[in-house]
């Protein structure tokens, strides 16, 4: 697991770069963090033909259903096809919102360097850590206790 706290200097945290994008499978709907302040992020880059992605993909959902509007679970598919990533959110029955970037500047915004990566922002829209790699269970519910403050146990 490579978690890695992201502070900028004197201990000041860094503001998560805003993005609006196309929803992905829901015609017409955007996905913004704008709409989430005041909530905590867990934003998942990902992409359809990242293994690593596909197999975490069930427990970001499951936990998004058992925290419910504790924290908001966002996923931004990027440098991929559309229809490809439509058919995974379907087949893994992920429900929190995904937006559709295909040429990965959401991701270069983030300064990114693969996938699936994970950035865990507090609800003033502040990124407090980031998890580079697939989380397992017990990683993803230390980190959102450590950077969120939520259990989810």
């Amino acid at each position: 697991m490579l978690a890695v706290g992201c502070s900028s200097g004197g201990g000041n945290d860094k503001a998560a770069p805003a993005f609006d994008l196309e929803a992905l499978g829901q015609h017409g709907e955007r996905v913004t963090l704008a709409e989430h302040r005041g909530t905590p992020v867990v934003l998942n880059f990902w992409a359809s033909w990242c293994a690593p992605c596909v197999k975490e993909m069930p427990l970001l959902e499951r936990t998004h259903q058992r925290l419910g509007d504790d924290v908001q679970f966002l996923g931004i598919d990027g440098n991929d096809s559309r229809r490809l990533a439509v058919d995974l959110m379907a087949k893994t029955k992920v429900t929190y919102p995904s937006g559709y970037d295909p040429k990965d500047a959401v991701f270069r915004q983030y300064r990114l360097r693969g996938r699936p990566t994970t950035v865990f922002i507090d609800a003033d829209g502040t990124i407090k850590g980031i998890h580079a790699g697939e989380l397992k269970e017990a990683d993803l519910h230390d980190l959102l206790r450590r950077y969120l403050g939520i259990d989810a146990t």
